[in-house]
This record gives structure tokens, sequence and C-alpha cells, in this order.
């Protein structure tokens, strides 16, 4: 059963799954301690998993093309962050943890290919992203958010009816 299996490759990519499941953690850790429903299993889970796609890619590809599975991943991770996003009275919910759960998942892709670097950045520019959200007076320092105005032609028919109106 074993007797495969190289010692170094061994390490590497179980190194590589322990540090995906903790960067998908500090990811979690910051969603679930700003109360958002998924934390830390959820993208730890999701985080250790692409990584073993990722490294799975790479030992079953050949002869083909290592890229089929990882386009698997992010088409999965895609359809379970859709069921993350809520539209109620107007205003969309979990659109920044949807984005964070694919983002995430590409962290762990990165380390399942062993690039440790851009997996490791990439967790801290996420990090800082969802950071900065929690600045007081951040909308201040980077503006307001748009508003979108709509506006109606007025006609002779039509004059007696509102003709601006503002939505967020």
């Amino acid at each position: 059963m074993f007797q495969d299996l190289d010692g170094g490759l061994a390490i590497e990519e179980t190194l590589r799954l322990v540090l995906a499941l903790l960067l998908g953690g500090i990811i979690g850790w910051q969603r679930e301690h700003y109360g958002h429903e998924a934390g830390v299993r959820t993208f730890s889970l999701i985080s250790l998993g692409s990584c073993l796609f990722g490294i799975l890619s790479h030992h079953m590809a050949f002869p083909g093309d290592p890229g089929r599975i990882a386009a698997q991943v992010v088409s999965g991770i895609g359809f379970i962050g859709v069921g993350l996003i809520i539209k109620e009275q107007g205003s969309i919910k979990g659109l920044t943890t949807a984005a964070t759960l694919w983002a995430v998942s590409a962290v762990g892709l990165s380390m399942g290919y062993g690039l440790y670097y851009v997996a490791v950045l990439t967790c801290v520019l996420i990090f800082v992203s969802l950071f900065l959200r929690s600045i007081p007076h951040w909308d201040k320092i980077i503006g307001k958010p748009t508003q979108l105005r709509k506006e109606r032609m007025v006609s002779p028919e039509n004059a007696d009816q509102s003709v601006t109106s503002s939505e967020k």
C-alpha cells in the first residue's frame, strides 16, 4: 500500500494540506468573528478540499491536462457561493462571503500546486480586504457608496407623475 510512497513528496504534500487548512481557517475566523454564518470550519474545508484537488490533479492528469480538475473546482465553488447569496427587501446579503469562499478555494488550489508564496500572500490580501471594512469611518475614507439616480422623461401625457426618484 505504501511501497510507492516517496517520503519527501509525502511530507511536502502533508505540509501543503496542513497549510491550506490553516490559511482557510484564518479567513474563516475573520468571517466567524464578525458574525457571518460561514466560518472556520467552512473556509478550512473549502481550502483543504481545493488543495487536495490541486494535488490530485498533479498525480492524475498524466497524460491529460492538470488544469481540468482546477476548472471544475472553480465551477463547483461558484455553485456553492450562489447558495450563500440572499436577496431580501432590496438588499443583497452574502455576496462578500461567497466571493471570499471563491478566493479561499484559489488559495487552497495554489497551495495544492505548491505555490506557497502565492497562497500565503493571497490569504493576507483577503484578510486585509475583509478587515478594512471594520475600520471606523471607513466609508468616509473611501467615499460613500454610489447612489443610482433614475430619471424619466416627462411629456405632456405623463406630466402629473413624479419625475425623479433615488435609490441606494
